[in-house]
């Protein structure tokens, strides 16, 4: 009954609107078929795109969000256990025991939602590793000790991660020989006992490391 009032209309359609009024003279209506219409927003379609895309790590990688349509809200899955809801994030991808990443894109609008995933999208290269050997020896008996060789393996890099599942293949000298082999359990260690040998020294000569991203 406002003089001009205001609607809000909630669903997708077509409306007619009238109006009637009423004065000393009479009254009078007016009618508009189909005057108003409504759409409701389309469902926005994700898509983005990421810069570099591959590298050594610590990698910086830019993600630009190339949706189209209206978008209230994103959530950004970079494949490495993070999340973002920045609509431009910037990511550091740091060296773990994976090489390639997926990351996806969920966004939201008033017309719903949709999800961008795109499979081992950022790549990192796979790290130097470093070997250390170590040895100790157990007395036995006269000139006689057993001999133990110690191996670690890590990623070659500041805070480097030790890298487990590894294969470790080597020869003993140093009194007898003998070939030896052996996988990283998870802290990257792994230990071989040789036999008795003459004297206090032994010796293992690395020959090979063999493991998914780790080939030296």
């Amino acid at each position: 009954t406002e003089q001009n009032p205001t609607h809000t209309y909630q669903d997708a359609g077509s409306y007619t609107v009238r109006l009637e009024v009423v004065g000393p003279s009479g009254e009078d209506t007016k009618t508009k078929k189909d005057y108003i219409h409504l759409t409701m927003p389309s469902v926005p379609v994700a898509n983005f795109t990421a810069k570099p895309r591959s590298g050594d790590g610590p990698l910086v990688v830019q993600f630009t969000d190339t949706t189209t349509g209206h978008v209230s809200s994103r959530l950004w899955d970079f494949g490495d256990g993070t999340t973002s809801t920045g609509q431009n994030p910037t990511h550091t991808y740091r060296y773990k025991n994976i090489a390639d990443y997926t990351v996806s894109l969920t966004v939201t609008g008033m017309g719903g939602s949709d999800t961008e995933t795109k499979t081992n999208y950022i790549h990192l290269n796979t790290p130097p590793i470093h070997v250390n050997i170590g040895f100790s020896k157990r007395h036995v008996m006269g000139p006689l000790y057993v001999v133990t060789a110690g191996i670690t393996v890590t990623q070659n890099i500041p805070s480097g991660l030790p890298i487990g599942g590894a294969t470790i293949q080597g020869t003993w000298s140093g009194g007898y020989g003998g070939t030896v082999s052996g996988t990283t359990n998870a802290n990257g260690g792994v230990s071989f006992v040789g036999t008795q040998v003459v004297g206090s020294g032994g010796s293992v000569t690395f020959l090979g490391l063999g493991k998914t991203r780790y080939t030296q």
